[in-house]
């Protein structure tokens, strides 16, 4: 019979997340979830956009909520993140990102737990690239530059010194003040070689090239790619030039039909420039074994993430689980007789 304790709702906070799961443990579910997708064990649909006048139209809140369900198997978890971005809080000194996921007992359909979800969410995102990484990245990696300086950098530089401690980073923002402040105030943190450069081509340079903005206009050109880099597109928008994609030797995605739908994709799919047949593997298969990663260090490889409920919920389930373990969170009963 559950205890008492797990027929509660569990809530979780963020700094609960945060004193439960290591970065090992984001990277090593993230790595599993995307081997099981790619095994057929896990149900992902693509996430499903709220528009709240982030394109400009009505309601105009310029914002948006994506409803991200999953079901993983080998937690044996349900789940489904609710989350979204509120651009006009960057002006009023709030957080951008809302998040929170929900899980489900896959028997009985019991809320085990509601979970502060924007932690998850850059944990998870920046796990990703670290995984992209080890399988897409040449073998001798010794640069990686990184283009905005918001909340996902900042998580994505801890990662990287965790598990590519003799890496350079270069960091490049539009707002030069915000990425002062971040190279500042991680340094305190890290133990990495990092510098701040002026122009948007410099950062190109590196062996990794990440975009983390929200730009909804391309930066990154192809004249700027050279052979054997890999670029990892981490959003949702339009930060690559059509060049970047095409020139490229591999194209990995996470999820192959949201990736053909949203995101740098997205404009060449719509023209009927780039289809399925276009994309050389899913990460997950990449992982799994069924299919290579990087083969030649000439190659240029562009890995499109945008982004999973599966990832959400594996960490989530993790987090719930040590959780219970540990007495950590408070329950409540929202069902009452």
């Amino acid at each position: 019979m559950p205890s008492e304790r797990e027929e509660h709702t569990l809530l979780l906070s963020n700094i609960d997340v945060g004193s439960l799961v290591t970065f090992e443990d984001v990277v090593d579910a993230v790595e599993r979830t995307w081997a099981e997708a790619a095994f057929g064990r896990v149900v992902n649909p693509p996430k499903l956009t709220l528009d709240l006048g982030e394109s400009g139209t009505w309601p105009g809140y310029n914002a948006y909520m994506n409803a991200m369900p999953a079901y993983v198997g080998w937690l044996d978890s349900v789940g489904l993140k609710w989350a979204g971005g509120f651009w006009d809080n960057i002006l009023k000194g709030r957080p951008s990102i809302s998040a929170m996921i929900l899980l489900v007992d896959a028997r009985t359909g019991r809320f085990k737990a509601v979970i502060e979800g924007s932690l998850i969410t850059a944990l998870r995102t920046s796990a990703q690239t670290i995984v992209g990484i080890r399988h897409l990245a040449k073998k001798d990696l010794r640069s990686i530059g990184i283009y905005g300086a918001g909340t996902q950098a900042w998580y994505h530089i801890l990662m990287i010194s965790k598990f590519f401690p003799s890496v350079k980073i270069l960091l490049y923002d539009t707002q030069k003040g915000l990425a002062k402040d971040l190279l500042t105030k991680i340094k305190k943190e890290v133990n990495l070689g990092m510098y701040q450069v002026e122009q948007p081509m410099a950062c190109s340079e590196a062996d990794v090239i990440i975009t983390l903005t929200t730009s909804k206009t391309p930066f990154l050109r192809g004249e700027w790619i050279r052979k054997g880099q890999t670029i990892a597109a981490l959003g949702s928008y339009q930060e690559v030039y059509p060049e970047v994609i095409a020139g490229s030797d591999k194209i990995i995605v996470d999820n192959i039909q949201q990736s053909l739908h949203r995101g740098a994709l997205k404009i060449l799919s719509d023209k009927g420039m780039i289809t399925e047949k276009d994309i050389f593997a899913t990460i997950g298969e990449i992982v799994a074994g069924q299919k290579p990663g990087r083969e030649r260090d000439e190659e240029v490889i562009f890995f499109e993430p945008i982004g999973t409920g599966m990832l959400d919920v594996a960490v989530a389930t993790i987090v719930y689980n040590k959780a219970i373990q540990k007495g950590v969170g408070e329950g409540f009963k929202f069902f009452r007789f």
